[in-house]
């Protein structure tokens, strides 16, 4: 499950053999280069360059032949593991044994590679592979290189890719973790929760808490699901009980907790990439919220005060949870994290319209509407159209939001386009869709409330 990795080597095969078995019993899908594994092979060669390409990691084990160079065979495969993984380098793996980092015999090129230097004075094989297998499993735990919108935006290359990963591994399980997260995301905007529950389950049983973010990965998801699943519907508001909010509140608090112990704690049992759980908790937060906010549309609730408090705190929670990982990469994740400040403050502006604050309401519509005119713009009519669908009604019902906020000219020409988006959508989906029906009433001046 954890991925593949391909060891290359240089002066002798020995400790690359001997971490291939440390990383088998670790989980991982190894091949030595130029090894037993090559047997048979008409063209050693083109069989490593097929491995390499096959592999989601490469370790490379170095030292100085007998004439004091570094192989010239183990730098060309290095060469090719550099053009495989291109920017995404944390995926390759040096370790030069008794090589000082500044040796001459080090292509210059391989200088400004990642690497560990690892002295074998004094050393066993076996405390040196432990030195390695150690050194890789904690270098291994880097955020994707990919824009997380653009993967959020593409749910079937997403799904195939988790569905190939369970018979084909190619990613490493703490990538594969973070595909999750942004599956999740993708899944509830595509309305694929059916399509998607067979393979969950085959994840399900395949993974265990030694693979710690997976674990909960898999376990939001699952959380997520449910929640979507238990929904009821009153003819025009979405809900869940009490009953179904108490199940889904508790697993999302512990895992809350248990993913912020894990993460921060150095003594806890298993341990949680940092940046890692600021997603996961951002989004689990939003997913209760969530649930809080389906909650207060149980017409059997009359007290709903407490129930929009608690989602207040969360949205603010999640706010800043979106302006912390906005600072760690103020470029690389901006456009998902729009869609998290969207949902939040589309949340804030309901939450404000119920407790009559019109400044805030005014406030919460035009961040809304700043978020999704973005998205918007961005992405329109280049996403996966099950995808695309969502993020069109979210701008829509966010334009409808800042109407009363528009002088005259500007909201008849927002009133006509919502019409003209509620006329389309008409002829192409199922007139009783909640959301349309809101917009329908909206054009005709009847107001909007509730998700």
């Amino acid at each position: 499950m954890r991925g593949s990795v391909f060891i290359g080597w240089s002066s002798s095969n020995n400790l690359a053999k001997m971490v291939k078995t440390e990383l088998v019993k670790e989980g991982y899908v190894c091949v030595v280069g130029g090894s037993d594994d090559l047997v048979g092979s008409l063209s050693i060669a083109d069989t490593i360059v097929n491995q390499i390409s096959a592999a989601s990691q490469s370790v490379f084990i170095i030292r100085k032949n007998e004439k004091g160079s570094i192989s010239n065979n183990v730098t060309f495969e290095i060469g090719y593991s550099v053009s495989k993984y291109n920017s995404t380098l944390q995926k390759l793996h040096l370790f030069y044994l008794d090589i000082d980092p500044k040796d001459d015999s080090i292509p210059s090129d391989l200088l400004g590679l990642w690497a560990t230097h690892i002295s074998t004075e004094g050393k066993s094989d076996k405390e040196v592979v432990d030195e390695i297998v150690r050194s890789f499993i904690s270098h291994q735990k880097t955020e994707l290189v990919e824009n997380k919108m653009d993967l959020m935006t593409n749910w079937v290359n997403l799904y195939m890719m988790l569905t190939n990963h369970l018979s084909t591994p190619n990613h490493s399980d703490f990538d594969i973790a973070q595909y999750m997260l942004i599956y999740i995301e993708s899944t509830a905007d595509a309305h694929a929760w059916s399509e998607s529950r067979e393979m969950m389950k085959k994840y399900e049983i395949a993974i265990n808490e030694d693979s710690t973010e997976l674990y909960y990965a898999i376990n939001l998801y699952q959380t997520a699901d449910g929640i979507m699943n238990s929904r009821q519907f009153d003819g025009l508001h979405l809900y869940i009980n009490k009953t179904e909010m108490r199940n889904y509140r508790g697993k999302l608090k512990l895992m809350i907790d248990k993913v912020t112990e894990y993460s921060t704690d150095p003594n806890a049992i298993y341990q949680i990439d940092p940046m890692f759980a600021k997603w996961f908790v951002m989004i689990a937060k939003y997913w209760l919220q969530f649930a809080y906010m389906l909650q207060t549309n149980d017409p059997e609730i009359a007290e709903k005060d407490p129930l929009f408090n608690k989602a207040k705190v969360l949205d603010e929670e999640i706010l800043i949870l979106c302006d912390e990982l906005a600072r760690a990469d103020p470029l690389k994740n901006k456009e998902i994290l729009w869609q998290y400040e969207y949902i939040a403050h589309r949340h804030l502006a309901v939450i404000a319209n119920y407790f009559k604050d019109m400044k805030k309401l005014e406030d919460e519509c035009q961040l809304s509407y700043r978020c999704t005119s973005q998205i918007h713009n961005k992405y329109k009519g280049k996403i996966d159209y099950r995808v695309a669908e969502t993020l069109e009604r979210e701008y829509y019902m966010s334009l409808a939001g800042i109407m009363p906020y528009m002088d005259d000219d500007d909201r008849e020409d927002a009133k006509d386009e919502i019409a003209e988006y509620v006329d389309r959508m008409l002829h192409i989906r199922d007139s009783n869709t909640v959301y349309i029906n809101r917009l329908k009433l909206y054009i005709e001046g009847r107001g909007i409330s509730g998700l």
